[in-house]
């Protein structure tokens, strides 16, 4: 009765193994459409928050990135070592005495090497599973501190907000909130004095309450309740330096990989042929982001359009976007006696109608911000409308006459006039675009 029992509970262990795999084969084709889906997130919400504001959706960005690298990376990983334990308990299943050495016609020197080296198919399918079995428990160690981490500067966030808020004073969100992550470091610091200090000496009693007030305060707020069962298991049975190590390189490796996919989506670094195209050549390039009629669904590219590269409308409808990461800054240099209609980050919007005055002298530094050319001559942006394009992305509607243009080919130049910095002269953003008539 008891050799069924075990028969059962074998049978049972193997079923979720397999149960494993399948699971692991669905994930990865399912995470693999996590990074694309955070970079659509990332290009459409960059754009609309700046300053000390930006700090919230990146660091969102960055923590979501690095774990959906390390899920798939170990879910990838998971799925392969199941395939193999699947394969040896296959072939042990069928060849349960393993290599035969007598029909290893190799030669008596290259027998002994493998009699020493290759390890049985029950040993290496024991240490696969092994494997196998802890990966879950390491990744979701990194996954825990990856959280904890970006639930601090959150934390630290939001504090230096409100504090910035309520004294008036939006430049202190800065110093408040270094200040607040400081204070985490320095709570960690004292209990981990407290932790040395008892493995020499009986503590003070001051320092002993006060190291537990702390602590009981941190096991809570950094997930330790979750986070110490899986990691104490590990460095009790393995070993703490390799527990630690493997984190830190598992943690360093998803960085480098995070930079290096923001060099390739940046064009920074690629692998092709195109050694005589220009990489950038604006004089020289019709790049279609700039025609609404060549534009892809719901690009998110932030540079000025018209309609189409051959334009037979009376007049070429030319969006300038406002790039709030870039031009606020630029527009508080070039404006400083203009009011915001509102600060940075969150806000609740104010009811009753804008001042007149206010929007007259924001679009007057808009035109001092951006300048608009026809085929070299200045074009008044005076009368231009803001105007939210389809995917929120803002910007100001300039209409240009068309219909006395001769045929044959012309160009809009847009710039976006910098401000200098100690004593340099700063160079204009430039954006070229050629039509037709």
């Amino acid at each position: 009765m008891q050799r069924d029992d075990q028969s059962v509970e074998k049978s049972v262990f193997q079923l979720t193994r397999e149960l494993e795999l399948l699971i692991s084969g669905a994930l990865v084709f399912a995470l693999l459409q996590l990074p694309g889906i955070l970079d659509g997130w990332w290009h459409e919400t960059r754009t609309h928050v700046a300053g000390r504001a930006f700090v919230v959706p990146f660091s969102a960005y960055y923590a979501a990135k690095l774990a959906s690298y390390g899920l798939i990376a170990t879910i990838f990983t998971h799925f392969l070592l199941r395939g193999l334990w699947v394969a040896l308990l296959g072939l042990r299943g069928v060849f349960p005495e393993g290599i035969d050495y007598t029909k290893l016609h190799q030669g008596p020197f290259m027998r002994r090497f493998y009699e020493r080296r290759i390890p049985t198919l029950g040993t290496l399918e024991a240490k696969v599973d092994r494997v196998a079995a802890l990966m879950f428990s390491f990744v979701f160690l990194y996954l825990i501190l990856l959280f904890i981490g970006t639930l601090w500067v959150t934390v630290a966030g939001a504090i230096a907000f409100v504090v910035g808020r309520l004294a008036g004073r939006p430049s202190l969100f800065g110093p408040v909130f270094f200040v607040v992550l400081a204070l985490f470091v320095v709570a960690q610091s004292i209990v981990a004095t407290a932790y040395k200090t008892s493995r020499k000496s009986e503590l003070n009693p001051k320092l002993e309450a006060l190291a537990s007030r702390i602590l009981n305060v941190i096991h809570y707020a950094s997930l330790n309740f979750l986070y110490a069962p899986m990691f104490l298991t590990l460095t009790t049975r393995i070993s703490k330096r390799v527990v630690m190590g493997l984190q830190l390189g598992f943690f360093y490796t998803l960085i480098a990989v995070f930079v290096v996919s923001v060099f390739v989506a940046q064009g920074v670094v690629g692998f092709d042929s195109y050694a005589w195209f220009p990489p950038n050549a604006p004089r020289h390039e019709m790049y279609a982001g700039s025609y609404e009629s060549l534009r892809s669904a719901g690009s998110r590219a932030l540079v000025p359009t018209v309609q189409s590269e051959v334009i037979t409308d009376p007049y070429v409808r030319l969006f300038v976007p406002y790039n709030a990461r870039r031009d606020n800054e630029i527009i508080r240099r070039r404006c400083p006696d203009v009011r915001p209609f509102r600060s940075d980050g969150f806000y609740i919007s104010p009811r009753g109608r804008t001042p007149e005055q206010q929007t007259a002298a924001v679009i007057r530094c808009f035109a001092l911000v951006y300048s608009v050319a026809l085929d070299g001559k200045p074009v008044d942006t005076s009368s231009a409308y803001f105007h939210i394009r389809p995917g929120g992305i803002h910007g100001r509607i300039v209409m240009i006459p068309a219909a006395g243009l001769a045929s044959g080919k012309h160009e809009v130049l847009v710039r976006r006039n910098r401000v200098p910095e100690k004593g340099k002269p700063a160079t204009p953003d430039e954006y070229y675009i050629p039509f037709w008539r």
